[in-house]
């Protein structure tokens, strides 16, 4: 028998009985992740943050868009919106994916897939909110809420 994958309580081990190489196909082996790109109503500000834990936590001056891995089961847009929402506290709609970067050396050896998702505030959370306009609540960043804002 072949060693096939293991999930939590269940392995699965395989035998090619034909002569020849096995076309089992292998097990699905990527890892998926999201990067929010929330923009401000005039569309000219991005939502950036600084990590206070991870890899650039503690990197001076080193800011990314909020994001993560996709859970199992979860759609991208789902993803991108609770990322954001995880960590910033703002509340926003998914609109589409912008991009897509793909590595073969993620970790364990796995293919790693990260999708940029353009996100808008949430006008049910916010109202609408004109190009320009102030943040809602005052402060933060122009044109997007503070963090800590439901």
């Amino acid at each position: 028998f072949d060693f096939h994958h293991a999930n939590p309580g269940y392995v699965m081990l395989t035998m090619w009985l034909p002569d020849g190489a096995s076309s089992l196909p292998p097990h699905p082996h990527h890892q998926i992740g999201v990067g929010g790109l929330v923009l401000d109503p005039s569309g000219e500000r991005v939502l950036c943050i600084q990590e206070r834990r991870g890899m650039t936590a503690g990197m001076r001056g080193f800011w990314k868009l909020p994001g993560g891995l996709v859970d199992h089961g979860e759609d991208l847009g789902d993803a991108a919106t609770r990322e954001v929402r995880e960590e910033t506290g703002v509340q926003t709609v998914f609109d589409c994916v912008a991009s897509v970067r793909e590595t073969h050396s993620g970790p364990f050896g796995c293919t790693d897939l990260y999708a940029i998702c353009v996100l808008r505030l949430d006008e049910g959370a916010y109202g609408p909110l004109p190009a320009g306009a102030p943040a809602p609540g005052g402060g933060g960043a122009p044109g997007l809420p503070p963090p800590g804002v439901p």
